[in-house]
């Protein structure tokens, strides 16, 4: 059992994690808007929101039916953009779906699901946030 110190040190190391992964993904997704160049920096940014949020309602829906088929190419497809971003947390949070749709033990889906929610949620802001700035003149 963890005690209010151990609690508060996961806690810390968590938003550190995603402090250094908002800045990993933050200059990934400006080099990506900078080699698509200037004009279709929106539209890659627009493109790779909705691959985004499609891909976490195919996840979802396949975790509302324990769909091994559906989870596997879903987390799949969700790991690919989330490393392709630099988001190395939500991308293992995918592959761990992954491995266990096919091991068929989807007993820790329930956490996996509520923690790729958060992650691919924050991950929208960001994206967001890049795109506010490819439109700053």
């Amino acid at each position: 059992m963890q005690n209010a110190h151990d609690t508060h040190s996961v806690a810390r190391e968590s938003a550190l994690d995603l402090e250094q992964t908002d800045h990993a993904v933050r200059e990934t997704l400006r080099q990506l808007c900078g080699i698509v160049g200037q004009d279709m920096a929106p539209v890659f940014l627009s493109t790779l929101t909705r691959d985004l949020s499609t891909t976490g309602r195919a996840l979802s829906d396949a975790a509302d039916g324990a769909a091994a088929p559906g989870l596997r190419d879903a987390s799949h497809t969700l790991a690919a953009l989330a490393a392709t971003v630099g988001d190395a947390g939500l991308a293992d949070l995918a592959r761990t779906v992954n491995d266990a749709a096919h091991r068929g033990d989807l007993s820790d889906l329930p956490r996996l699901r509520a923690d790729i929610s958060r992650r691919l949620a924050h991950l929208l802001d960001l994206i967001s946030d890049i795109a506010g700035e490819a439109k700053a003149p």
